[in-house]
């Protein structure tokens, strides 16, 4: 049975910058980002948040409910390249994880949990991983990916095959990851919860959306009427330099002569990926197809 991991990070963002932020934390901070009507607003601390700022809102009206608001830049490359870091670092739990949008990963689990105690052992794993970095992870697991993604973000952490309808059913529309728009077709039509949705003829509904954003198609994956699969993220290899000699070495002045030209060669690959090395792997490659190789710290 195929199983699915949303993890799912609110706090990204501003838990980020909370690192190398020097004032307090309970201040009313929002990261905001250039628009071209002015800044908006692309995360806020709690402080921000109990006096009324959002994600998405204009920081002159944010401002407004609260002038003692302060804005900072927001970092989205900065918070890419960290959720890139930590696709690679959740390889732990998964071998095919997948960056999901600006805020989670997602991770086929199947046959894996039993590996960690269970799948909601596996779930609080996960969640204290991510806390002991900093960041606050939302873990949720279930047969689809559309199905996890909702969960982690609206309901119950997990949920097998059978209970899919009767768990995402009183979930808001906006779970099954649709865009503002035809969201807001649905709540007008009455139908703002998933279950809702379900219970609507289909030939009714179809005419009312483009392809791009019809509910239906997001309800199917969800469901696992439609496959969804997931594409693992692109895992650039660790630096490396090859020495090729043109005769068998026979004299162990031939590994200081080799280090002479492979050392330059990977420091420039280090300089250039802005990387450090922990550890050095050195491989030598006999006639006889045998390798003798070893460590350095």
């Amino acid at each position: 049975m195929r199983r699915i991991a949303s993890v799912f990070l609110p706090g990204l963002a501003i838990e980020r910058w909370r690192r190398s932020a020097s004032g307090s934390p309970d201040l009313p901070v929002a990261l905001v980002v250039e628009a071209a009507h002015g800044p908006l607003i692309h995360a806020v601390t709690d402080a921000a948040a109990a006096s009324g700022a959002r994600p998405g809102m204009r920081l002159t009206d944010a401002r407004a409910l609260d002038p003692k608001l302060l804005a900072e830049a927001a970092d989205p490359a900065g918070d890419a390249a960290l959720l890139k870091r930590l696709g690679r670092w959740a390889g732990r739990w998964s071998p095919l994880v997948e960056i999901d949008g600006e805020d989670g990963l997602r991770l086929d689990v199947s046959g894996i949990a039993h590996l960690f105690g269970g799948e909601p052992a596996l779930a609080a794993d996960m969640e204290r991983s991510f806390a002991a970095l900093g960041l606050t992870a939302r873990v949720a697991i279930a047969p689809t990916a559309g199905a996890a993604w909702a969960l982690a973000r609206f309901g119950p952490h997990l949920v097998e095959a059978e209970g899919l309808p009767g768990a995402l059913a009183p979930l808001p529309v906006a779970a099954l990851r649709l865009e503002a728009r035809p969201v807001q077709i649905l709540e007008r039509l009455g139908l703002k919860t998933i279950g809702q949705l379900a219970g609507v003829p289909r030939k009714s509904l179809q005419r009312r959306f483009r392809e791009a954003d019809n509910p239906l198609d997001a309800l199917d994956r969800a469901l696992g009427r439609k496959d969804e699969p997931l594409t693992g993220a692109l895992h650039e290899p660790p630096p490396r330099a090859l020495a090729r000699l043109a005769e068998p070495a026979t004299h162990i002045e031939a590994a200081t002569q080799a280090l002479e030209r492979l050392v330059p060669e990977l420091a420039r690959q280090l300089e250039k990926r802005r990387l450090g090395v922990r550890r050095l792997h050195l491989a030598g490659y006999r006639v006889d197809g045998s390798v003798a190789g070893t460590g350095v710290a």
